[in-house]
């Protein structure tokens, strides 16, 4: 569906463009226009040409910003419900914790030898969120996972040879204590 989108997009833009160079080319054909003629209708011109982008950019702004990658999970700052302490190293994840659903749950991604992109995607494959995981750092990120199931874990980072194995899977349970939902 996408692919007929952008190629119908491109078709029209092209026939748009052709179109500005035929009535270009029609025009010089008249020979030159006195230039007091010409000012006022090129501010005409570009005044109509500003609305019109504005308008399509605004309008593809509009259109996209649903596809805005995690916005369902991703949080303001505030305590964690809980923490997850996440490892990278060649070739696996190391995590320590459980995770549940209905509270904040901070991931603390680091790595014990190269640089790795921590990526957690949902059971349908969506992407939930990513952090970059170097060694002798820490970086957190803070998620609210709302569904049970099985998470997927994966390395957004060439990190090696290994790279392409580089993936586990978390089991996200609900939450039984009442204290995190």
């Amino acid at each position: 569906m996408i692919t007929y989108l952008a190629l119908v997009t491109f078709l029209v833009g092209a026939l748009a463009l052709a179109s500005v160079f035929v009535l270009a080319s029609q025009v010089a054909r008249r020979g030159p226009t006195p230039y007091p003629e010409v000012a006022g209708r090129a501010y005409r011109l570009r005044l109509v040409w500003f609305f019109a982008v504005g308008g399509i950019l605004t309008a593809a702004f509009l259109t996209a910003l649903p596809y805005v990658p995690y916005t369902h999970y991703r949080l303001a700052s505030g305590p964690a419900a809980i923490q997850v302490g996440v490892t990278g190293s060649q070739y696996a994840w190391g995590i320590d914790g459980t995770v549940t659903t209905g509270g904040k749950v901070e991931f603390a991604v680091t790595s014990a030898d190269v640089n790795h992109g921590f990526g957690l995607y949902d059971s349908s494959g969506h992407l939930v969120g990513q952090v970059q995981a170097m060694p002798g750092y820490t970086n957190h990120l803070v998620l609210q996972l709302s569904e049970t199931g099985e998470y997927t874990v994966r390395c957004l980072e060439y990190c090696g040879p290994g790279h392409s194995s580089m993936f586990m899977t978390i089991h996200v349970s609900p939450c039984q204590t009442g204290c995190c939902c």
